[in-house]
């Protein structure tokens, strides 16, 4: 399937975690497109915006989700998202990680693999 054009509809998920930016307990409002993701905090409404980098289908799963050249100021979050692959067409558990620096989506059946790298930062216009 990986000929055709990417199709596929939004995620919109939440998650009750530590803000990166106003580093208070929060839902986080995360929205993950074919072409980027975007969170936003819903305490203080600032936003990281993250562009597609690479899709790829290896043949064995990735490695984890971990970076060692940077240094994390933030946990890396890991959780799952169910919805239907857009290559494999199977309704699954698909892997979701966040990082400051990257949002990798992952099938963990035909391994079809997102890649978003952060892309720009914007604060809430009320805190500026």
């Amino acid at each position: 399937m990986m000929d055709q054009p990417m199709t596929g509809g939004r995620w919109d998920i939440e998650k009750d975690t530590v803000c990166f930016n106003c580093h208070k307990g929060a839902v986080q409002l995360i929205e993950i497109t074919p072409v980027e993701t975007m969170i936003t905090c819903t305490n203080c409404m600032a936003e990281r915006h993250y562009t597609l980098h690479k899709i790829e289908v290896p043949d064995t799963p990735p490695g984890a989700f971990e970076d060692e050249p940077f240094r994390l100021h933030h946990d890396i979050w890991n959780f799952r998202y169910t919805d239907k692959c857009i290559n494999c067409g199977n309704c699954v558990d698909n892997e979701v990680n966040v990082d400051e620096h990257r949002v990798r989506t992952l099938c963990p059946e035909c391994y079809f693999t997102r890649l978003y790298e952060f892309n720009m930062f914007s604060e809430s216009r009320s805190r500026r």
